[in-house]
């Protein structure tokens, strides 16, 4: 499908990210926050594989049946464990088709780009794109069936300490949770 500047708002080449066309990257949780720190870590691990800061992503939750069976429970302490590689590869396939936007535009080989801090460089040039201006062509592109992932001795985010997302609104109890829920005639039972 042929997409045109015009009928294109973003770019969401999988189910975990969407990146608008100021460069802002969304990160789709199916892991409930529930002080293990998803909301932080996730977006941690798309920004390494998709090399954009930090600050330019953010978490939402990924809306019930949009992900693979088993990625909306939470338990266990598997969160991280269970989505890092996931996470890597939904990231490097949004970085690679990016990439390949970029070369289009161009006219270059992917070879001679580099992705860097949310911007494809040409490596001849130095000339840079900012991924918010590729998102429609990247759109258009096929998806990848198989990327290349960040070597962990390149990592700039992965491993580092980054300040808790929501943690002032946890704190101060403006997060809500199920628990929080009221509906008009809930009544509460309890097991003896």
């Amino acid at each position: 499908m042929a997409f045109t500047a015009d009928d294109c708002e973003f770019f969401k080449p999988n189910a975990y990210i969407k990146i608008d066309k100021k460069g802002k990257v969304t990160v789709f949780v199916g892991k409930q926050e529930s002080g293990q720190g998803v909301d932080t870590s996730f977006p941690m691990i798309v920004a390494e594989e998709l090399d954009v800061d930090f600050r330019d992503v953010k978490s939402e939750i990924a809306p019930y049946g949009t992900l693979k069976d088993g990625e909306h429970d939470t338990g266990g302490s598997q969160s991280i464990l269970s989505m890092y590689d996931t996470l890597r590869n939904a990231g490097a396939i949004a970085k690679a088709m990016l990439i390949s936007a970029a070369a289009n535009v161009w006219k270059i080989n992917t070879s001679s780009c580099a992705a860097d801090n949310g911007e494809v460089v040409n490596t001849i040039t130095m000339q840079r794109i900012k991924y918010g201006e590729l998102v429609c062509q990247a759109a258009a592109l096929p998806i990848p069936k198989e990327v290349t992932l960040k070597s962990p001795k390149d990592f700039k985010v992965i491993g580092k300490s980054e300040k808790r997302s929501g943690l002032a609104n946890i704190l101060t109890g403006k997060t809500k949770y199920g628990l929080d829920l009221k509906i008009e005639g809930l009544v509460y039972a309890v097991a003896e």
